[in-house]
């Protein structure tokens, strides 16, 4: 129940400037840091603080043969992916795959599909890449506005299952 995205990097790419700008995305987004669980037979979605979230991870690819290096981003991949625990946070997670042979670099991004969809996938894209980019200038970091939190979503969505306008659905 998760979707991942891969992605060709650049060699120069820094990783340390990546690492914070994910940080600094999943501070942002609060439903990157959901984790869920079941109290007396219903499921609850918690919100943790973004200190709590581990979701960067990166891995150097030692092997000068180009199909271990798939093989090894292949294994990676699917560890990581079939990990992914409703219970923590950590539900948004991302692989950053160097290659020290000087091959391009490549950053998988996974998440589960309660924390994404297609068009969120959008929005993270490129604030990543917004992010990045004004960390690498020194510049001070904007994303556009939110326009509903998860948590006023979700407030949302009871409101309206319990007034009644939705029970014929």
């Amino acid at each position: 129940w998760n979707q991942a995205m891969m992605f060709d990097v650049p060699e120069n790419l820094n990783t340390d400037i990546l690492k914070k700008s994910i940080e600094y995305l999943i501070d942002h987004h609060d439903a990157l840091r959901l984790r869920f669980e079941k109290r007396e037979g219903s499921w609850n979605a918690f919100v943790d603080e973004h200190a709590e979230v581990n979701a960067f991870t990166s891995i150097e690819l030692t092997s000068s043969s180009s199909n271990e290096m798939e093989s090894m981003v292949e294994a990676k991949s699917i560890e990581l992916q079939t990990n992914l625990d409703l219970y923590k946070s950590g539900l948004f997670q991302t692989l950053f795959f160097k290659s020290v042979f000087g091959n391009q670099h490549k950053m998988l991004l996974i998440a589960h599909h309660l924390v994404v969809d297609n068009i969120s996938w959008q929005i993270l894209v490129s604030d990543i890449e917004t992010i990045y980019g004004k960390l690498i200038r020194g510049e001070e970091i904007v994303l556009s506005p939110k326009t509903t939190s998860y948590y006023k979503w979700g407030n949302q969505l009871v409101e309206f299952s319990n007034s009644g306008e939705f029970d014929d659905e």
